[in-house]
């Protein structure tokens, strides 16, 4: 019950979504804020042998450093702000799908182990979805994850219809 009061304290007033939260914590929020909308995750993988790469229908490579302004543009920030993308770039593994010099989608695989990669925010473009630009970015991650580890995995809101079957296409399984 406490926790149902500090978490109720703390809520917005209005309706509101959460993605992640546990699913032991799911319930005290639900009972703190009615209004609620819980979406479970869904953790997909693939393996070397249940990829399908398919058709990548735009260029997806590896973002280097001097990719930082196209990823601030990406994300809406000024050329200006790219210095602060830098450090991702450099110590990160972060894919992304261009449509000419615009950088249309991104991914990026934040656990690298001998066993498993697990890719995190894949995104596209709101004004390029279903365009390809998914596919092609997340297509592209795995293809290097997977010369790297027997699997890699991913995890998604189980609304996001469009993500589940471009993951579904690719090979990816529940």
């Amino acid at each position: 019950e406490v926790v149902a009061v500090i978490v109720a304290k703390h809520l917005p007033l209005g309706p509101w979504i959460m993605r992640e939260t546990a699913a032991t914590l799911a319930g005290v929020v639900q009972k703190a804020a009615p209004q609620a909308k819980v979406f479970p995750m869904l953790r997909m993988q693939i393996t070397r042998k249940t990829f399908n790469p398919g058709t990548q229908t735009f260029p997806a490579r590896k973002l280097e450093v001097a990719d930082a302004a196209a990823l601030a543009a990406f994300f809406g920030d000024p050329a200006d702000a790219a210095h602060g993308y830098q450090h991702w770039l450099r110590g990160g593994f972060v894919y992304g799908a261009f449509d000419n010099d615009r950088l249309g989608a991104i991914a990026t695989a934040i656990v690298r182990s001998r066993d498993v990669w697990i890719l995190v925010g894949i995104e596209t473009r709101k004004d390029l979805c279903g365009k390809g630009f998914g596919t092609s970015v997340t297509s592209a991650i795995s293809a290097a994850a997977l010369e790297n580890a027997p699997a890699v995995s991913l995890t998604v809101a189980s609304d996001n219809f469009g993500a589940i079957k471009l993951y579904r296409k690719l090979g990816f399984e529940e």
